[in-house]
């Protein structure tokens, strides 16, 4: 009976033993696991490779965007602008709102800036507005103007020019002869837009919309009266409907933008034809006329209906119902004309 129990007494301590031999190892093992790591690591290439490629599996997305824009800033090369719309496609969704926002901005400053590198001070993209003055009705549109610029460029401008039409660069008539290289708008409605609010869609949207063609040239308008009218409404709208946007000044000044011209005209289209002195107010232009019954109609509590009836009131023929003003940076950067 004393012997079992001897032998069960030195059964527990030889466990005890053995737990504490057990725990020990763990404890060793677990303090010595970042050393281990360490110097696996660095004696074995394919450990290393293993740890950076999850590294990279997890890139900072920001950092990388604003790598790529910067680089394009100060690149003339078009294969930057590739890289920095593919990482854009990759990686836009993944910032804060606010990053997106300042990338945006940033991404089309950079556009600017490249254009203009690859412009030199030679401007061997723009020296050649002459070159368009003789263009026939026929050649008039972009696309035919762009394959007719392309055989009068230097090779690196050419070769530069050729990529940039297919990737949503186009040419734009500013009158005069006169034409220059952007990014259509439609890019940042493709790139841009579905990342953002519903309210900035609906103001980029509107920009590129607006914004195909120029609404004036050489000193004149070129679309309807009417025309002019609905959109000096439909920024007014825009910022009854989304007074917290984040493009609400910007659209403010947009109103204000178009309603100078719908109210005024430009040098070479006046809504006056002549001021009755007899009356005492001014005679107003046909379209002008039928634009701004349209608008009082159809919008007799607007913003823009009270001005018309303040210049269809007036007793001075160059009395100033609104100031002039000019879009914003932020809107002009995106395309706004």
């Amino acid at each position: 009976m004393i012997f079992k129990r001897k032998i069960f007494i030195l059964l527990i301590f030889v466990g005890l033993i053995l737990a504490g031999m057990i725990v020990g190892l763990y404890y060793y093992q677990h303090n010595l696991s970042p050393a281990v790591h360490s110097v696996l690591a660095t004696s074995s290439p394919s450990i290393k490779y293993s740890v950076t490629a999850n590294h990279q599996s997890n890139p900072n997305a920001y950092g990388l965007l604003k790598d790529a824009i910067h680089t394009l800033a100060k690149s003339k090369q078009f294969n930057d602008f590739i890289k920095a719309d593919q990482l854009l496609q990759q990686h836009l969704k993944r910032l804060t709102l606010a990053q997106r926002y300042e990338v945006m901005e940033s991404f089309l400053q950079a556009v600017n800036q490249h254009i203009s590198l690859v412009d030199g001070e030679k401007k061997e993209l723009s020296r050649h507005n002459d070159f368009f003055l003789d263009v026939t009705p026929e050649e008039y549109q972009p696309p035919l103007l762009a394959k007719r610029l392309l055989t009068v460029l230097q090779p690196e401008q050419k070769k530069w020019f050729s990529q940039a039409i297919n990737h949503n660069f186009d040419l734009l008539d500013i009158g005069e002869g006169f034409y220059i290289i952007r990014l259509n708008p439609d890019y940042i409605v493709k790139r841009f837009a579905p990342t953002l609010p519903q309210a900035d869609q609906v103001f980029i949207k509107a920009i590129a919309q607006q914004n195909q063609q120029q609404f004036y040239y050489d000193a004149a308008i070129a679309i309807s009266w009417q025309e002019l009218g609905e959109r000096a409404i439909f920024w007014e709208n825009y910022t009854k409907q989304y007074p917290d946007a984040y493009f609400a000044k910007d659209a403010q000044t947009l109103a204000a933008y178009y309603l100078y011209f719908f109210i005024h005209g430009m040098d070479n289209t006046r809504p006056i034809e002549y001021f009755n002195e007899q009356e005492n107010k001014p005679v107003i232009e046909g379209e002008a006329k039928q634009a701004f019954l349209f608008i009082k109609n159809k919008y007799p509590n607007s913003n823009v209906s009270q001005k018309i009836k303040q210049f269809e009131d007036s007793s001075l023929i160059n009395q100033t119902i609104i100031e002039p003003v000019k879009p914003t940076q932020r809107s002009t950067l995106m395309g706004q004309l």
